[in-house]
């Protein structure tokens, strides 16, 4: 699964219309990344190979030192142009799969500006002054301290939308093939099982559940799968967890909070105990407002 949410990412580069879920989105960033870490293994190898060799062709004969120089410019430079090209070539795939992200969590592909709206912003005040000879030194020179503060900001805020879960909003069809049960949009139940929501924000949602697959209830946005906000007072940070086991056909149900998960008869789970729950199966977080049943 790993690499096949690679192929996905490459497959898809211009398809900016789809969505793709957490997982997709930051395994792509893992293996970037790890590319990224070979490229610059690379580049210190060839940068310190080449003062090596400065170093000792320098100690028989001074003069060398000029060839050599010349040697470690040129491969430096082929350096250069492969990050380049890598960078150019990641460019507009990163920005597809960034924009499908923001699709898996209910937004609009304008949201991207969060991240690159700053940089832009200010290059293009920058070009404005110089192509219409306007002087305005004194604003770019007030603001140039402040620019690293800002975009780390908006850096901020967008990598906690990318940590978000999907969405019941979500835009589009999920481009990710690992998650068969999200190709015809979200919700659509079609996954062997699901919770559905009986009462509360998520009255009639099907939230998909894949085998082994965990899903966390709660109202902490950064932890939760299905994050609860409204008749959430009592709604712990992590509330609840779910899974499915295909093999025995039940769900494993796991309260982890401080106001309690209970059946629909009223009995109340034990803290941090996980039990097995046949379908059809009601529960509610704290009060009956926030009730699901195991599909």
């Amino acid at each position: 699964m790993f690499l096949e949410h690679y192929k996905l990412y490459w497959t898809n580069f211009v398809n900016f219309k789809g969505r793709t879920p957490q997982a997709g989105y930051w395994f792509s960033f893992l293996w970037n990344a790890i590319i990224g870490v070979i490229i610059g293994l690379i580049s210190v190898i060839v940068v310190t190979e080449s003062i090596l060799d400065i170093l000792k062709d320098a100690i028989k004969d001074p003069l060398v030192i000029f060839d050599v120089v010349r040697d470690a410019d040129e491969g430096l430079l082929v350096m250069s142009i492969v990050v380049i090209a890598w960078s150019i070539v990641n460019l507009l795939p990163c920005l597809a799969v960034s924009i499908r992200r923001l699709h898996d969590t209910g937004r609009r592909w304008f949201w991207i500006f969060v991240l690159y709206g700053p940089p832009i912003a200010y290059v293009a005040v920058m070009l404005i002054s110089t192509l219409e000879n306007v002087s305005i030194d004194d604003f770019i020179a007030s603001f140039t301290p402040v620019m690293p503060f800002v975009c780390l900001a908006c850096a901020i805020v967008f990598f906690i939308i990318m940590c978000l879960p999907t969405s019941p909003d979500a835009i589009g069809n999920s481009t990710h093939s690992v998650y068969p049960q999200w190709k015809d949009g979200y919700g659509g139940g079609v996954s062997s099982a699901s919770i559905i929501g009986v009462s509360g924000m998520y009255k009639g949602v099907a939230f998909p559940l894949d085998n082994d697959e965990e899903l966390i209830l709660c109202r902490d946005a950064l932890l939760s799968h299905i994050v609860i906000t409204e008749n959430a007072e009592k709604i712990s940070r992590k509330h609840l967890t779910v899974s499915f086991d295909d093999y025995d056909n039940v769900y494993t149900v796991t309260d982890h909070s401080s106001n309690g998960t209970y059946l629909a008869d009223g009995t109340r789970l034990v803290a941090n105990i996980p039990v097995r729950l046949q379908r059809g199966t009601v529960v509610y977080l704290a009060k009956k407002e926030n009730s699901f049943k195991l599909g």
